[in-house]
């Protein structure tokens, strides 16, 4: 099957949709009071701004549409996300940002995308915990990457967005950590980290003045004051991925680059922090390559400010999955995905040709 084509989505994730929305419908319980009806209009803003993978994909390709929207949402777990609940107001949000290719989602994935928020002091030990957790998280895909093309043998891009909903439910299933409950399944249209950041926190800012003007029960009073909270994006990616972040080539110059940067971490711009998991040993590299790598990352003039300030934060990964990648589950290694993905990979029959 060609990797571009359009396919029906499989038994398993319309299950998972059907169950979802099923489950929000009972939760509003239909009750004729103000704050039900404005839980129920909640939940069919929800329903109006999730969408079939094909038609959000449809949406991203066709620049000239007049429905085109900067953020395609696949999947929430409610339609209040990115809140926990409608009935707080933090003043503060943090929303993990898992970016990656997903070719296909990996155990490496799922453990990433648990990753706890560093803590608040600059150059302090990574030290995630339950009661430092983030309020939402979300699996992003770019329908256009910045270096990476599709390959023969790909799984396609609405193949990769279903197995990103079935990681989604095996971290909503999973006992470890129950603020990973709380994720979403996105797409996107923009290759560089700098577009995504502002094309996401105009869509999620925009939802949140949605949801608490429908919500709140002093609206009735003509009081719609309740404040939007500040809002904390924290991408997490490979080394790699923060290499190409702090490369000129990806920008005009030196110039626009540090530019770029600075509203991209500035608390009054975008406020965005980078959680990088540190290099694994590439098949023939030694140790002492990746200390070398890692240690040229770090002193790279533009790279070591942000670190100081705790913009960037180095994080080790277990050793048995700083082993995985996407390239070795493609050759093969099915037992690095999680049990509903290597099914999907199976049933789909993906990466045969690789």
């Amino acid at each position: 099957m060609p990797s571009e084509a359009i396919v029906a989505p499989t038994t398993a994730v319309l299950f998972q949709r059907v169950s979802r929305a099923h489950a929000a419908l009972q939760q509003s319980e239909f009750r004729h009071t103000s704050r039900g009806v404005k839980r129920n209009s909640i939940i069919l803003l929800h329903l109006m701004t999730t969408t079939t993978t094909s038609h959000a994909l449809g949406r991203l390709r066709d620049r000239e549409s007049p429905n085109r929207r900067p953020v395609e949402v696949i999947y929430t777990p409610k339609p209040e996300w990115p809140l926990r609940s409608t009935a707080e107001h933090p003043k503060r949000l943090r929303l993990s940002v898992l970016d990656s290719s997903f070719n296909p989602p990996t155990l490496a994935h799922a453990a990433l995308a648990r990753l706890g928020p560093p803590n608040e002091i600059p150059n302090s030990e990574y030290m995630p915990s339950p009661s430092n957790s983030y309020d939402g998280h979300l699996l992003l895909l770019s329908v256009t990457n910045a270096e990476k093309v599709l390959k023969p043998g790909d799984a396609g891009l609405e193949q990769r967005l279903e197995m990103m909903e079935l990681l989604a439910g095996e971290l909503q299933s999973s006992e470890v950590d129950h603020s990973a409950r709380n994720i979403a399944v996105a797409a996107i249209d923009e290759p560089t980290f700098v577009g995504k950041a502002r094309k996401l926190r105009e869509f999620l800012l925009a939802k949140i003045r949605n949801i608490t003007k429908l919500s709140t029960e002093d609206e009735e009073r003509g009081d719609s004051t309740i404040p939007v909270p500040s809002l904390q994006l924290h991408f997490i990616v490979g080394f790699d991925t923060a290499v190409r972040m702090f490369s000129t080539r990806f920008y005009t110059s030196q110039v626009a680059m540090s530019s770029s940067l600075k509203t991209f971490f500035d608390p009054m711009g975008d406020n965005c922090v980078v959680v990088c998991a540190r290099r694994s040993l590439k098949d023939g590299a030694s140790q002492e390559d990746r200390d070398t790598e890692e240690r040229e990352f770090e002193e790279n003039t533009e790279v070591m400010g942000y670190i100081e300030i705790g913009r960037v934060v180095l994080v080790d990964m277990p050793g048995d999955l700083q082993a995985i990648s996407s390239t070795k589950v493609r050759k093969g290694g099915w037992d690095l995905v999680p049990p509903s993905i290597r099914d999907y990979i199976e049933r789909e029959k993906l990466y045969t040709s690789v």
